[in-house]
């Protein structure tokens, strides 16, 4: 969180690949996925009516999501970049609290016998 507002996907990819290179020594970087908040249709809306949209556009906030392959490659990132600078801001980075699985209320629905399914 707390990115400053001219940060692209570019800027996060970059950040992260640094931190594979010089931290976890990886030749080849694994895939990972980076999510901005607001992404960059948001912003092309909100740019199309700046007059609509002008309270959002002075006050928004930037934010970077990003996965990781596995937790143990994700806590060594929260502990190295959280407090990291990065221009003129100060990084927080933290853990994300879990979604809500989809696919166990699914499963406990067919098991309880609400889902049925006629063959």
């Amino acid at each position: 969180s707390n990115l400053p507002l001219e940060t692209t996907w570019d800027h996060i990819k970059g950040l992260i690949d640094a931190f594979y290179r010089n931290h976890l020594r990886v030749r080849y970087i694994p895939r990972y996925k980076i999510r901005m908040i607001p992404s960059q249709r948001t912003f092309d809306e909100w740019n199309s009516d700046p007059i609509y949209y002008k309270y959002k556009l002075e006050n928004y906030e930037r934010m970077a999501i990003v996965e990781f392959e596995n937790e143990k490659n994700a806590q060594l990132a929260i502990k190295i970049l959280n407090g990291h600078r990065y221009e003129y801001c100060v990084l927080c980075v933290e853990k994300a609290r879990p979604r809500n699985n989809y696919s166990n209320a699914y499963n406990n629905h067919k098991s309880n016998g609400y889902y049925s399914r006629s063959r």
